[in-house]
């Protein structure tokens, strides 16, 4: 679904990717892990395109795409879910959701959406602003998963969340793993979800990938060297 090669990213004179490798095979939940400050995030800017790399190549289904704007990234099947949710706060839900169909052109919101998040349903209406957290961060991947991505980027999507929310949104990671129609790169920090949704991890130190197998390979000695604070 997704490689990247040699990716080399600066800001300035401050380089923070260093030679990155990855690869996300067609419906499988890749996990991107690391301490603070490893890259983790540039590596997502880059992959979606808000970021030019000074070097390497990234591919989409064996198209290069490292040098194509964010908008034409997202026509050809990403979806984003940036660090932090950046929904826009003075819209309404169901604004923010219509926003996300620009990638696919659709005039409405898939009712598959609300299956995975029914709350939205009920706070169309009401702005984005005025959720709570964890109702925001639905309403971030909902957005994402309206034009029906082929690979979804989650940068730490339960940070910050409720428990309960949390619950949801991991139940909602495996209903799509199960389903096999979506990739996802998912930066966590949580061990034991990483555990119980992905398929193989990257472990990222120094702008570069120190680590990389499948998940039952992300063994206590790998999180003491490159995970424990």
């Amino acid at each position: 679904m997704l490689t990247v090669e040699k990716l080399n990213v600066s800001y300035g004179d401050s380089q923070v990717l260093r030679d990155v490798h990855l690869q996300i095979p067609a419906g499988k939940v890749v996990c991107l892990m690391g301490r603070n400050g490893v890259g983790k995030t540039t590596l997502m800017k880059s992959i979606i395109g808000l970021l030019s790399p000074r070097g390497g190549r990234v591919t989409l289904n064996g198209e290069e795409i490292t040098q194509a704007p964010p908008y034409l990234r997202a026509r050809k099947g990403i979806g984003y879910v940036p660090q932090g949710r950046e929904i826009l706060p003075y819209l309404t839900v169901e604004e923010n959701l219509l926003i996300g169909l620009e990638a696919s052109g659709g005039k409405s919101i898939p009712s598959e959406i609300f299956d995975l998040f029914p709350v939205l349903k009920t706070m169309l209406g009401r702005r984005g602003g005025d959720l709570s957290g964890g109702q925001q961060q639905q309403l971030a991947i909902g957005r994402a998963l309206v034009s029906g991505p082929r690979l979804l980027l989650l940068d730490e999507p339960t940070e910050g969340i409720q428990p309960s929310i949390i619950k949801e949104i991991v139940a909602v990671i495996r209903r799509i793993r199960t389903e096999g129609k979506m990739a996802i790169l998912l930066v966590e920090q949580y061990l034991s979800l990483v555990r119980e949704v992905a398929d193989s991890f990257y472990v990222m130190e120094k702008g570069a990938i120190a680590a990389e197998g499948p998940v039952d390979r992300l063994t206590d000695e790998v999180v003491r060297r490159y995970l424990t604070v």
